[in-house]
């Protein structure tokens, strides 16, 4: 009998070196016995040799994270049945492969049940704020979901406590051993933030405990905050509904439709950055913090026009500030540009972004979004009248031509954009950033500042 313990008992890539080997050899699986376990080495980072991938190796590593006492023997010999008996993965009616199936089912619920049920409490530790959660998997699902967590809450340093396992994170993922419900604080001020939302939207109409314990079963409930008002809430269901059915019925409440904005043209900054404070052109302003306006002299010969702010211009309200601002305060400072000399506003004038974790993505602007705001950056231009006007990027383009246009095919091109005022492409800074190839960077910093010098030139002649 060949005895197997593997040192981790949710190390799938662990299994299949030594079922790979045992299959070289020939070793049946009525030979091989198997046990998972924990090691001094448990929770070092093992580098491994690539290796070829089993077919339905997916299933077969999702069913080792089960904690079911024969699931390596399962998958060994579904692992020796496969490479002996060709197709036999197809059979959906054979026992090996619906046993499989339910503990790949299984784990797979539970890792869901986890990415929706850890709640964090807030701690503090000598390096500031810190996010904690105790949990108790059915599963050895920890390891497996920790990248999830990761990139979910990239940007929090955050623990998640369970019986077997602790993952850690602060700016990379790493694990210790496991904990218990000791190491992690009772309440803070977010659990009755849980309560509130969840009686909020508790509908008394619908409730099924039956479904509701077999979504959320109870061994859940005393992890959770908005548990403790489940049953008040249960006990009051007969009464609201019956209460809801016996209430006369409301009257439809009719949309009247409004009046389009008719708004007076702006004659100087002043009134133009008050009615872009009141713009509700397009949905961006209700997320933005606020609207980003130009900024620069009234009489500037040249002016930048950059696509949309970002997340350091929202909150400051000033545009190009951030890491493209500070590329292009370096490059002004290198064709010999004087920032206070120059009007920099951008064709779209809130912030439009996707969040990550707590983290504002930049999120390019539509075109709708990009038409609603040309008639503002037209007025702005109306009332500097620069000589000169670099579009930075393909939105900036957009909205001052209205048309789309490649930056690659116009860059470095001289424009009449009327019959005193020239455009010139050029590439936006934040494209400078992106790249990853030094080459082709410095190719492209050069040809940034060869398009500066040349509007600034074209401005002072």
């Amino acid at each position: 009998m060949r005895m197997i313990a593997l040192e981790r008992p949710d190390d799938p890539e662990a299994f299949f070196e030594h079922a790979a080997a045992l299959l070289a050899e020939g070793i049946a699986p009525e030979h091989v016995s198997w046990s998972g376990g924990e090691s001094a080495d448990l929770f070092a980072a093992a580098t491994r040799a690539p290796r070829a991938k089993w077919r339905g190796e997916k299933l077969f590593a999702a069913a080792l994270l089960h904690r079911a006492e024969n699931r390596f023997s399962l998958v060994y010999r579904a692992l020796w049945r496969a490479a002996r008996a060709k197709g036999w993965l197809g059979n959906p009616a054979d026992p090996d492969l619906c046993a499989l199936r339910k503990l790949e089912g299984e784990v797979r619920r539970d890792s869901h049940k986890m990415r929706a049920l850890v709640r964090f409490r807030e701690i503090r530790d000598a390096e500031g704020e810190r996010f904690i959660a105790w949990y108790e998997p059915s599963h050895f699902t920890l390891r497996a979901n920790a990248d999830f967590f990761a990139h979910r809450f990239a940007n929090m340093r955050w623990s998640i406590v369970t019986p077997d396992l602790s993952a850690h994170y602060d700016g990379e993922v790493r694990f210790a051993p496991g904990g218990s419900r000791r190491d992690v604080p009772a309440e803070d001020a977010r659990d009755e933030d849980w309560r509130t939302y969840y009686a909020a939207i508790f509908n008394p109409a619908r409730l099924n405990l039956a479904a509701m314990q077999s979504h959320l079963p109870k061994k859940f409930w005393r992890n959770l905050p908005e548990a403790r008002v489940i049953p008040t809430l249960a006990r009051a269901a007969q009464n609201r509904a019956e209460a809801m059915i016996a209430a006369p019925p409301t009257a439809p409440r009719f949309s009247r439709a409004s009046a389009p904005q008719t708004e007076a043209a702006a004659t100087d900054l002043a009134d133009l950055r008050a009615q872009l404070a009141c713009c509700e052109k397009c949905p961006l302003h209700r997320e933005a913090t606020q609207v980003v306006c130009g900024a620069g002299p009234l009489n500037a010969q040249l002016m930048i026009v950059a696509e949309q702010p970002g997340d350091h211009e929202d909150l400051a309200g000033s545009p190009l500030i951030g890491p493209a601002g500070k590329i292009f305060d370096e490059a002004l400072r290198r064709t010999g540009c004087d920032r206070e000399k120059i009007y920099v506003t951008n064709a779209v004038k809130h912030f439009k972004f996707t969040l990550k974790g707590k983290r504002r993505i930049h999120a390019k602007p539509g075109a709708g979004e990009i038409d609603a705001c040309s008639s503002w950056l037209h007025r702005e231009i109306e009332i500097v009248r620069p000589k000169v006007i670099v579009a930075m990027g393909a939105t900036a383009l957009r909205g001052l031509t209205g048309q789309i246009l490649a930056v690659r095919e116009s860059r470095g091109k001289m424009f009449d954009l009327a019959e005193d005022r020239r455009l010139l492409t050029t590439t936006h800074p934040a494209y400078l950033l992106r790249l990853q190839d030094e080459q082709e960077k410095r190719l492209a910093w050069r040809a940034f500042l060869s398009d500066l010098a040349q509007a600034h030139a074209m401005a002072q002649a």
